[in-house]
């Protein structure tokens, strides 16, 4: 699918892939906007691409590094040209290997954030049968939003508004330190307190393969953290 220049010509998308219940396949919309694009059912395996409006794509790989979920822009030209510049990524960088085959695997994954300058070209038409297309239904062109992913906790409202007084207000010590600590778990944190551990894995969607998220957290989110820390002090 996305490759670099050079190959181009041999990533074509699937128009086939577009077909759903067993239609005939349909005609690629104008743009990608809407969509995503996923490689990893090939033989060599790939990211997925998710565009968005405004011009915006949020790119998915894994490799040594895991997950690896850059942002960045999308152009088109012409009727089917398209390039993708990649601006910034989000990514795991492993520590203590456990396992060495087409990638390395590793037993702890500490979240990094940084830039990056991959351009990428191809064409919106149909053509390679081993790549999936299909709506990503998302709203938020985000990295963060990727690696949230599916998670559902108690308090959405973390990741959307600063924190408010209403909401701390009569919550035990307990109770804040598991409104604190699902900002993390969001991201994929790995507990090492059994209680959170037990509470966490009883969400949809909580994913833990890190030893620590705290690059991944938006500002906002620092600041509820530490806020809900601050409620947590005065309390005994």
């Amino acid at each position: 699918m996305l490759r670099p220049a050079l190959l181009s010509s041999s990533l074509l998308l699937a128009t086939a892939a577009l077909a759903q219940d067993g239609l005939p396949p349909v005609a690629p919309a104008p743009t990608p906007v809407g969509y995503t694009i996923d490689e990893s059912g090939c033989a060599s395996g790939g990211p997925m691409y998710r565009f968005f409006a405004g011009g915006h794509v949020v790119v998915e790989d894994c490799g040594d590094e895991c997950p690896i979920i850059s942002e960045g822009t999308w152009t088109m030209s012409g009727e089917q040209g398209l390039t993708v510049k990649l601006k910034t990524a989000y990514v795991g960088k492993g520590d203590t290997p456990v396992q060495a085959a087409s990638r390395t695997i590793y037993k702890n994954y500490t979240a990094q954030i940084r830039a990056s300058d991959k351009v990428e070209t191809m064409l919106w038409d149909g053509g390679d049968g081993c790549v999936s297309v299909r709506k990503h239904g998302l709203e938020e062109a985000s990295a963060r939003a990727v690696l949230r992913g599916s998670f559902k906790g108690d308090f959405p409202f973390l990741f959307e508004r600063p924190i408010m007084d209403s909401d701390l207000a009569g919550k035990s010590k307990e109770e804040l330190g598991r409104m604190r600590n699902e900002i993390f778990a969001a991201y994929g944190h790995t507990f090492k307190n059994d209680a959170l551990r037990k509470h966490f894995l009883g969400k949809p969607g909580y994913s833990p393969r890190f030893v620590d998220v705290t690059a991944f957290l938006s500002p906002m989110e620092k600041d509820n953290v530490e806020r809900i820390k601050a409620a947590e002090a005065k309390l005994k």
